[in-house]
């Protein structure tokens, strides 16, 4: 009603002043003139050829594209499509795009100076609990990345802690520590943990726990994933020999397959640093 009163009066007033005392927008004014326009019959056809070039659209990309790279294709198409058309298009027919979900960090100014190199390289341990090493990677879920913290004992390559989130702050690495802590009971001053300079590991509150169970820090040198090449193996390995084999779409599934790979992975995996023993093997000899 609002819209037919002012195209009625626009020759008397501007249709800027007659939007604002309607409280209407003036680009509702004229998408509803250019639907008024089109017969209602021709306006559904466009809007159904429209809503099948979206969906082959999306379907061709292997359902990996969201609105706007659906809307940056119907434009090089010639298709000059409205956002709120793209999107409210999709929902309806319950599509969605494939994209990497924005990670939640610490602050820059939360993470303090790292820790020096004191492990330098020196995988090889005389004796289990002298030396930790730790990292995260990331694992698809559901079109969302869940985050992995894990912690390795440097003497068999056991997993000795692990931690599965949605987020990646010091809480993540935090839960890990403890989970490896309340496993093995390490005595105070004897251990050593090492991991890369990642905030999460810089962060106060992760500082804090290691101080509080006497555990000394050792950091990579900025870039080079050598200096945690252990780490960076075992996270090969389980995605080559599981994540990587699955296309996991819940959580709680993942979780409980993690449990049952790490527990083959500690007590029947032969490792080849090991002399082909499993961990298990490794430190019970």
């Amino acid at each position: 009603m609002k819209f037919r009163f002012i195209e009625a009066e626009k020759g008397k007033y501007p249709v800027t002043v007659m939007c604002e005392v309607m409280n209407v927008s003036r680009s509702a004014y004229y998408r509803w003139l250019r639907t008024r326009k089109l017969p209602d019959r021709r306006l559904r056809a466009d809007e159904h050829e429209l809503r099948k070039e979206i969906i082959r659209i999306h379907r061709s990309s292997r359902g990996t594209y969201g609105r706007q790279r659906i809307q940056a294709e119907l434009r090089a198409r010639g298709r000059n499509v409205n956002a709120k058309c793209v999107r409210r298009i999709l929902v309806e027919e319950g599509l969605r795009g494939r994209g990497r979900r924005p990670r939640r960090r610490i602050e820059h100014s939360e993470a303090e100076e790292p820790s020096p190199n004191v492990l330098d390289r020196k995988f090889v341990v005389s004796a289990p609990n002298q030396v930790w090493v730790g990292d995260i990677t990331c694992i698809e879920i559901a079109e969302r990345y869940w985050y992995l913290a894990v912690v390795l004992d440097l003497f068999s390559r056991r997993v000795v802690g692990w931690h599965l989130a949605d987020h990646v702050d010091a809480g993540l690495v935090v839960k890990a520590l403890r989970n490896a802590v309340d496993r093995r009971r390490p005595g105070r001053g004897v251990l050593l943990f090492h991991s890369d300079q990642g905030i999460q590991y810089r962060s106060a509150r992760f500082r804090r726990l290691l101080r509080i169970f006497g555990i000394a820090q050792s950091m990579s040198r900025r870039g080079n994933c050598w200096d945690n090449a252990p780490m960076e193996a075992f996270f090969a390995t389980l995605k080559l020999e599981h994540i990587d084999l699955h296309e996991w779409t819940d959580c709680e599934r993942v979780r409980a397959r993690l449990r049952e790979y790490i527990t083959y992975y500690n007590n029947r995996r032969r490792h080849s640093t090991l002399d082909y023993q499993t961990p298990q093997q490794y430190e019970a000899a």
